[in-house]
C-alpha cells in the first residue's frame, strides 16, 4: 500500500465519519433531514 492510497483512505474515513455523526445528530434535531439522507434524495 503506497502512502498516497492510505493518506486518501484516511481522509475518506473521516469524512465518513462525519456524515455517521451528523446523521446521528440529525435524529434529535430534524428527522426529515436524516430520511432525505438516507433516501439519498
Amino acid at each position: 500500500m503506497s502512502t498516497d492510497h492510505h493518506a486518501a483512505f484516511s481522509a475518506w474515513w473521516r469524512i465518513w465519519e462525519e456524515r455517521k455523526n451528523s446523521v446521528f445528530r440529525g435524529t434529535f434535531s430534524s428527522p426529515d433531514s436524516v430520511a432525505r439522507l438516507v433516501q439519498g434524495d
